[in-house]
């Protein structure tokens, strides 16, 4: 189903692996060498920045492509938009297939742009459609699309791989079940979707895990793990009532919830821990941050300015006590954990978030309030140039 074969998948993932080692140090550079010749690959990559780039001026030049085609055509009747947008959408998944299989580009940002612009048309294409016919509502159109988005991401994430599609699906499945219903006297409506979307997350997160244990230590665990750690997240943000905030709920619903703001980061940071799985242990942390951050309003307690600088007071506290509990083991490591950096792939990420940190931080100096200085002025002299007086 994947256009990408697992091999070429898991020849990726030893090339990552071989190029830490040797950012890490444990393997020099003729190895590395050796390494990459016994394990080639056909697939075309190329860096994030470039990427992000290429993406963006993709997706600006076939959104400009459909404007353009509309206003040479002069389009305006919503059968014949419905009809444009689905031609543009296949046009799109069209080129993404054949950028992949022809240039075999992998994660370039040209066959990624084309992607997610056709599952865009799709849905203008079928929103167009739906507003032809009178008897749908706007609330039903919008969930009859938000639900064909829903398998459309979930079909290219399939097909192509690429996560944010996956959570793309996930903020679509909330989205369609938030547009369905009514109110009823019997269950409050807004408690029925949020737990029909809770529900949704966790059959998902279960059938995940079941899925994971055939694997260990291959491509598949890798990918099941950033999924499990993406449906972790979605999960807490739907029963994090101060985050995704929706009508009043009922006070059972609301008690429940805070239980769960509590329960799934102390779950999720010890499964993190005991699968030795980084992209859930991030997750595990972000949880809990929120929980800490959201307890307060749970509470109905009164928040403060100096609310933020004892959170922070208190996480380098955890932080501190931790490092130095690690570094007390056997030679700086304590059941497989240490504090030392040895990725070089977490060294990049810091090495980026504190260029991030400093490019911010200049912005917000930059911005801040300036001073005019007055220029000075030139005169008081008793002569000018060449034996002119002061006043020539």
């Amino acid at each position: 189903m994947r256009i990408y074969a697992a091999s070429d998948e898991e020849t990726l993932r030893f090339r990552r692996l071989i190029k830490n080692w040797t950012a890490e140090g444990f393997l020099t550079d003729a190895q590395r060498v050796l390494l990459e010749n016994d394990i080639p690959s056909s697939l075309k990559r190329t860096n994030e920045f470039l990427r992000g780039v290429l993406f963006l001026f993709t997706c600006g030049v076939m959104a400009a492509a459909v404007a353009l085609y509309f206003s040479f055509w002069k389009i305006n009747n919503s059968a014949s938009e419905s009809v444009v947008f689905f031609i543009f959408a296949v046009m799109n998944y069209g080129l993404a297939e054949g950028v992949i299989r022809r240039s075999r580009f992998y994660r370039h940002g040209i066959e990624e742009a084309c992607v997610v612009m056709a599952a865009v048309f799709l849905g203008f294409s079928l929103s167009s459609a739906l507003s032809v016919n009178l008897s749908f509502t706007y609330q039903g159109r919008m969930g009859l699309v938000m639900m064909a988005e829903t398998a459309a991401a979930f079909f290219l994430y399939v097909r192509f791989g690429y996560h944010y599609l996956f959570f793309m699906a996930l903020i679509f499945l909330a989205w369609t079940f938030c547009s369905f219903g009514n109110s009823s006297s019997v269950w409050n409506i807004d408690d029925f979707r949020r737990s029909m979307v809770i529900g949704s997350y966790l059959l998902g997160l279960v059938g995940v895990v079941v899925a994971r244990r055939g694997h260990a230590y291959d491509f598949w665990d890798e990918e099941y793990g950033v999924i499990e750690a993406l449906l972790w997240l979605a999960l807490y943000l739907s029963c994090n009532l101060h985050l995704i905030h929706g009508a009043d709920v009922a006070r059972l619903f609301y008690w429940a919830s805070f239980l769960m703001i509590w329960l799934l980061p102390i779950v999720a940071l010890r499964r993190a821990l005991m699968q030795k799985d980084k992209p859930l242990l991030g997750v595990g942390i972000g949880m809990m941050l929120l929980t800490l951050i959201t307890n307060k309003p749970y509470l109905h307690w009164t928040r403060h300015t100096w609310d933020p600088m004892i959170l922070g007071v208190f996480l380098v506290g955890i932080v501190l006590f931790i490092r130095r509990w690690l570094a007390q083991g056997v030679e700086g490591v304590r059941r497989g954990f240490t504090a030392r950096r040895l990725s070089a792939s977490d060294q990049r990420l810091l090495q980026t978030l504190s260029s991030a940190s400093g490019l911010w931080s200049s912005s917000l100096h930059s911005s801040g309030p300036t001073h005019n200085t007055a220029k000075p002025e030139w005169g008081g002299g008793q002569s000018g140039g060449g034996g002119a007086s002061s006043s020539f």
